[in-house]
């Protein structure tokens, strides 16, 4: 903690971090306990000689330090490609705000190099720095507005191509990371873009804009494909069997509303062949196995990997006891034990040097544009498929 921060919050000795009382609410409390405001310029903390929590309102010069966002970004494209449909070059420049105190970039730039194949790509990132808080990752920092920005490009040159924004996306599949030089650990994209369309029916869209209407209402149909690194980080897990039938796996991740728990419960009930309903899992606590922060969509493939090494090496140690496979319950019975544990760990290996690890999909969409005091009074239901 800064001197700053302790000669303002003075006498009161601190046995918890500081918190931002805007990541809590009073329903919902963080792990520093309920919150009573929404106010950035307040930080909370826990005073052992009261025992009990005290608020902070920050002033000037303290405020600065505490309240990030994500602030507005900029873009610019250019597209060129053949009559063909194939791409010839794409340049991306983007320009975001950054603090006076420090550098704060994004991999905005990411989707241009390596979703599409094209042999010239340039991209160009600047920072303008100003007199506010430096920003901070919020909700796929980056790629989500990368993306975003190349879709929407690359509808307009399938427009002025003449081609169906599918059949353009195929054209100029890249079928390896041609930014990396590296061939694809895995990538199903094109059957993506088959599946969403049959299920969409994309084939009886009218590909003209502003001739499709349902009464005084305009519909458009877009699709756009989906991008997201796939990134891991080395975690560990505990698993523990109990000759009941049941099982506790338990692991330092957190689950901010993803589903950890529930995606943690099918892998161990999975690996230990056990009913799910006979398993429990834990997290939440430093105090259990180390997992890695919970950001980046890296829990499923990192605390996943570590949570199915710990059950296998649970059973793995059963089995070689036993001196046979069979029944974890069972053979816990006849060895009478009251419970096995087992940690696992799992990481990434060489693969990252010899592939590049991307998830892809497609997002079919229908809407409906209308004035109301001119529609006919019932809004169509608009459509969704990815």
């Amino acid at each position: 903690m800064s001197g700053r921060f302790r000669a303002a919050l003075g006498r009161w000795p601190l046995v918890a971090s500081l918190v931002c009382a805007a990541c809590s609410s009073p329903a919902r409390p963080t792990a520093l306990g309920p919150s009573s405001t929404h106010d950035p310029s307040v930080v909370r903390f826990y005073s052992d000689r009261v025992n009990s929590w005290r608020e902070f309102r920050l002033g000037g010069g303290l405020n600065v330090v505490v309240a990030n966002a994500s602030l507005p970004r900029e873009a610019a494209w250019r597209f060129g490609a053949g009559r063909d449909g194939k791409l010839a070059a794409i340049v991306h420049e983007a320009w975001g705000q950054t603090s006076t105190y420090e550098e704060y970039a994004e991999v905005t730039l990411d989707p241009a190099r390596a979703v599409y194949s094209c042999p010239d790509v340039a991209t160009h990132y600047r920072l303008v720095e100003m007199n506010i808080n430096s920003p901070c990752p919020m909700r796929a920092p980056g790629t989500a507005t990368g993306i975003l920005a190349l879709e929407m490009a690359m509808d307009e040159m399938a427009e002025q191509l003449g081609l169906d924004p599918i059949e353009f996306r195929l054209h100029n599949d890249a079928d390896r990371d041609e930014d990396k030089d590296l061939p694809w650990s895995s990538k199903e994209l094109r059957a993506c873009y088959a599946m969403g369309a049959e299920r969409f029916g994309w084939s009886h869209r009218s590909p003209v804009p502003g001739r499709n209407r349902k009464g005084s209402w305009l519909v458009g149909h877009g699709m756009a494909t989906a991008f997201y690194p796939s990134h891991r980080a080395p975690a560990s897990a505990q698993a523990v069997l109990y000759a009941n039938g049941s099982a506790v796996v338990r692991t330092a991740a957190s689950d901010m509303g993803p589903g950890t728990y529930t995606a943690m419960t099918q892998i161990a009930a999975d690996a230990l062949g056990l009913p799910i309903e006979r398993v429990h899992f834990e997290l939440g606590d430093t105090d259990m196995p180390k997992a890695p922060v919970h950001g980046g969509s890296i829990t499923l493939a990192s605390v996943g990997n570590a949570v199915a090494a710990a059950c296998q090496a649970v059973r793995r140690k059963l089995t070689e006891r036993a001196g046979e496979d069979g029944d974890p319950t069972a053979l816990m019975r006849r060895l009478g034990l009251e419970k096995m544990e087992a940690e696992g760990q799992a990481a990434p290996g060489d693969e990252t040097k010899t592939y590049s690890s991307s998830a892809f999909g497609a997002v079919f969409v229908e809407v409906a544009v209308g004035r109301r005091d001119v529609a006919d009074g019932r809004e169509p239901r608009a459509r969704e498929q990815s």
